[in-house]
């Protein structure tokens, strides 16, 4: 054999244990009769040990959650004992820790087996984590290909991906929506709370300078506090959320504001 594939649609089986499912991946390798070999049956447990499934043998399929399903498939894949193993979207059912495990188990598993694996997926945020190499593939279907680094450094995932509606951030490695602004407000402050009183500006479509006058000037304490002052009026807040909260209240004066404010960007930024 030289090629296993995981692919995206659950089995819909029942009564079967996970042993038996694993073992269905040695099928290639048995006599007419699928009689497996002692050699046979360390490869099935090696796989189930490699995939995290110790104790599981005994288990149903049936009774197991999505994220545990996807490994025994990944085990069987991983008994087959093939050079290449290909997964069509292996964590289109799986929840954000799961989906972060199963890239992390992929990477281990290629990294010790020496196998070859390749992933179709839209994960595109995990694959840049992960991926030794990508394939992108345009709307006219040209194929760029390369490491994550040099695919963000040559703009192919910018020309890609990147609308009227998002695009890819090189610094931060990700991609962040555009929006209308709404207002202008001065952010004074740094460190981690500053970053995101940003992102939470940004989600309301507030711009944000620093050093700039301001008819609205947001300031962030060292002690995870927040002074909001609207014109003459100030404000203390405890959380970004009471923040927003005096900002939304005041949008109206701060839209005014901005309108005769000398600088006019057209978009603010926001992570997705």
């Amino acid at each position: 054999a030289r090629l296993s594939l995981v692919l995206t649609d659950k089995l819909a089986v029942s009564g079967i244990s996970v042993m038996n499912i694993v073992a269905v991946g040695r099928y290639p390798y048995t006599n007419s009769i699928g009689k497996l070999k002692p050699e046979d049956l360390a490869i099935i447990n090696k796989s189930l040990s490699k995939c995290g499934l110790q104790g599981f043998e005994n288990r149903l399929y049936a009774e197991l959650s999505d994220g545990e399903k996807q490994r025994v498939m990944i085990a069987r894949a991983l008994a087959q004992d093939t050079p290449l193993m290909m997964l069509d979207e292996p964590t289109a059912h799986l929840d954000l820790p799961n989906r972060i495990e199963m890239m992390k188990t992929m990477r281990k598993l290629a990294k010790e087996t020496q196998k070859a694996i390749l992933i179709s997926t839209h994960e595109l945020d995990l694959a840049l984590q992960w991926a030794d190499t990508i394939w992108i593939m345009d709307k006219s279907g040209t194929i760029e290909t390369g490491t994550p680094e040099d695919l963000v450094l040559n703009d192919a995932l910018a020309n890609v991906f990147e609308n009227d509606s998002f695009f890819f951030d090189m610094m931060a490695g990700n991609f962040k929506m555009r929006h209308d602004i709404n207002g202008t407000v001065e952010l004074i402050g740094s460190g981690v709370e500053y970053e995101w009183t940003k992102r939470a500006l940004s989600r309301e479509g507030f711009d944000y300078f620093g050093k700039q006058e301001a008819f609205t000037k947001i300031k962030v304490l060292d002690d995870k506090h927040w002074t909001f002052q609207c014109g003459n009026k100030q404000q203390q807040c405890n959380s970004i959320a009471e923040l927003l909260t005096y900002l939304r209240h005041e949008s109206y004066y701060i839209k005014e504001s901005h309108k005769h404010s000398i600088i006019q960007p057209s978009l603010v930024e926001e992570y997705v």
